[in-house]
């Protein structure tokens, strides 16, 4: 199984700090909504919120209510700042939201059934095969229960996933779990330019991959 190749087991025991644990409770849908427009404004990057990891050398507080206090003397205002920034694009959401109808959910549900999902089959086919050859092994194409676990077709008996390299700043990306390697792909002038880890091809013969190595220098494919 791949899973047995990400990482080794390892159990610590540690005391876990002791916060409220008494959720919020958001009303059906809420959640997702400001989840929505936080992506879209951005209200909580390190840019409007502040570098994390800056932070974290410089905290040497134990409790939850010595790092609010921490982040709250370091960065006065941004909870607000991000909150107004949330809001606005709520607004504009709400403003979207009722431009919907029938004819345009339509429109929407066409364009992704017909078109993209159409395209979206030919590139996949065109990278597998790409692979293939490069590497002198199989293609197999995916059936129902492999593509309901992300799996887009079979190198040498390995699963991998293609998806198009927008897919890394959805939303969908944050809700699925592809425990597979994914290989990005952006099209232009031509040319299909494919990014994935620097071990795909090792995982591709052997099986074995780690999602920690990133690949700096794409593979390109030659387009339909």
């Amino acid at each position: 199984m791949l899973k047995d190749y990400l990482h080794e087991s390892y159990t610590f025991k540690f005391e876990i700090p002791q916060i409220d644990t008494d959720k919020k409770k958001f009303p059906t849908y809420t959640k997702d909504i400001i989840n929505k427009a936080n992506i879209y404004s951005q209200a909580t990057s390190s840019k409007n919120m502040g570098s994390v990891s800056d932070m974290a050398k410089e905290f040497k507080g134990l409790t939850l209510e010595d790092w609010i206090n921490f982040y709250n003397g370091k960065h006065p205002n941004k909870i607000k700042k991000a909150r107004v920034k949330i809001k606005t694009y709520i607004r504009k959401m709400k403003k979207a939201y009722s431009q919907i109808n029938d004819n345009l959910i339509n429109d929407w549900l066409e364009d992704l059934i017909y078109k993209k999902t159409f395209i979206g089959l030919k590139i996949e086919k065109l990278i597998m095969t790409e692979l293939s050859m490069k590497f002198n092994v199989k293609y197999t194409p995916t059936n129902q229960k492999g593509e309901s676990k992300g799996i887009d077709g079979y190198l040498n008996g390995n699963p991998v996933s293609i998806k198009p390299a927008s897919y890394q700043h959805t939303l969908s990306k944050q809700l699925e779990k592809i425990e597979y390697p994914i290989i990005f792909y952006t099209v232009s002038k031509g040319n299909i330019t494919i990014e994935s880890d620097d071990n795909l091809e090792t995982y591709i013969k052997t099986g074995d991959f780690h999602t920690s190595e990133r690949s700096e220098n794409p593979q390109r494919a030659a387009a339909m």
